[in-house]
């Protein structure tokens, strides 16, 4: 079961927390015939705060994703504590190539999400603040680049006031350069609007970036959950161990 809750405390400073958690999750379960692909997951995420989700595939993270954004049925409840009016749980997918209509330019992309979501900023506004170039308003997807797709994408996530976003492995079909610049715009759009991410991603180091809190998922449960920052000192499982290994092994973005 979903529920909004309108109101709530006005959000902390940028870039630090809020103690109020603004999605509740408790007991969330999905089955895909016999296979048991989320067990019975707990957790929070406080206004303005990254949680960060890794784990191999099959883990259950894009199904831990898809039930947060309320895409697919599940058992269990999860609660967003929302500002009144707040537009619903938004999505940046990883391949904005299958998110994008092909035969919508920028402009018409970004004016329908607007509409939809009750924003009020312009296309215009929205492409100065992810960083595209203003002539991307009147281009079609196939004529952007891999990063330009995905700004577009997270463009699209703020076009209205939206109080939490999920990012299901949002870089990692770009090169690092890009990958890092898609980051740092994540961060800075979060530090100006408070919005809270649930960040889904196999890679610890990506996770390590943006996120203020780890949870690491196997066998659809969450096996343990620690600060991003002192992640590799305070893990205690075995295999989030061998997650962060594996990721120091990786060349350095």
């Amino acid at each position: 079961m979903r529920t909004a809750i309108p109101g709530g405390a006005p959000l902390g400073s940028a870039g630090v927390p809020s103690p109020e958690p603004r999605v509740i999750v408790s007991q969330l379960s999905k089955r895909y015939g016999s296979r048991l692909a989320l067990d019975a997951i707990d957790l929070t995420i406080s206004r303005g705060e990254t949680l960060g989700v890794v784990g191999e595939p099959g883990s259950g993270k894009t199904t831990l994703a898809r039930a947060v954004a309320g895409l697919i049925s599940y058992s269990g409840h999860v609660v967003v504590n929302a500002p009144a009016g707040s537009p619903p749980v938004q999505m940046v997918f990883q391949s904005p190539e299958a998110s994008l209509n092909p035969r919508r330019t920028v402009r018409q992309t970004l004016r329908r999400s607007i509409h939809l979501l009750g924003g009020s900023a312009t296309p215009e506004e929205l492409v100065d603040r992810t960083g595209l170039p203003g002539d991307a308003l009147d281009r079609l997807p196939h004529e952007l680049s891999g990063g330009q797709k995905q700004r577009v994408a997270i463009a699209r996530a703020f076009a209205g006031a939206s109080s939490v976003i999920v990012c299901d492995e949002p870089t990692s079909a770009l090169d690092a350069g890009v990958r890092i610049r898609i980051l740092e715009l994540l961060i800075e759009l979060q530090e100006r609007t408070g919005v809270s991410y649930l960040f889904i991603s196999h890679d610890i180091s990506v996770v390590r970036r943006i996120a203020h809190r780890v949870a690491v998922m196997r066998a659809g449960r969450i096996i343990e959950t620690a600060p991003a920052a002192t992640f590799d000192a305070e893990a205690w499982h075995p295999y989030s161990g061998s997650i962060s290994a594996a990721s120091a092994s990786e060349p350095a973005s």
